[in-house]
């Protein structure tokens, strides 16, 4: 009697704000800096203590969308079946429904990066968010200039700074993720234009 093959095809690991604080709470613990999770938000200034924790052959499947700003090193990975790099100076939208696969890392690569539901996206455009961000499992790359890639940092701190604030800012965070995702769309559209 023929035995069937065992397949090792396992089920996708969802990467939700749910899933995020169980990675942190098993690797991590509570008290690291730089870190902030809400229900539909969540930010980090410095990913480099919790990425390796992301880092396996197993791909993740992300509930949420979020952009990245990759601020040393570089990083090769699959994201929606394409491989390529994540390299320093580069700003990098992942939308939701985006599958990662995380490969080679060298020792110094970080990201500061925000991850953002769909009230927050809604919120941050006033119910209207444009295509692209509507869009399933979809990702871009901006190649930013050291100016575009200056300002993305200043956003990033910005929002930073609005999480700390100690009440609720849910509408503020909106507001100031829809400034990030306004300028990705912009420089987006120059590095198009440049090119033609």
């Amino acid at each position: 009697m023929k035995r069937e093959r065992e397949t090792d095809t396992q089920p996708l690991r969802r990467l939700s704000f749910e899933t995020m604080r169980a990675i942190m709470d098993k690797h991590i613990g509570n008290d690291i800096d730089g870190i902030f999770l809400e229900d539909n938000i969540a930010m980090a200034r410095s990913a480099k203590p919790i990425i390796r924790n992301f880092a396996s052959p197993e791909p993740f499947f992300f509930e949420d969308a979020r952009i990245l700003i990759v601020r040393k090193g570089r990083c090769h990975y699959s994201l929606n079946l394409l491989e390529t790099d994540f390299l320093e100076g580069d700003v990098v939208y992942i939308g939701r429904g985006s599958i990662l696969q995380i490969g080679q890392m060298t020792e110094d690569f970080d990201i500061t990066g925000v991850a953002f539901d769909e009230e927050q996206l809604n919120l941050a455009f006033n119910g209207r968010p444009p295509s692209l961000f509507q869009q399933y499992a979809c990702h871009r790359i901006l190649h930013a200039s050291k100016e575009e890639f200056a300002t993305f940092g200043r956003c990033m701190d910005a929002l930073w700074s609005i999480t700390q604030l100690p009440y609720d800012t849910r509408r503020l965070t909106g507001l100031s993720v829809g400034q990030l995702l306004s300028l990705f769309e912009l420089c987006l559209e120059h590095q198009e234009e440049r090119k033609h």
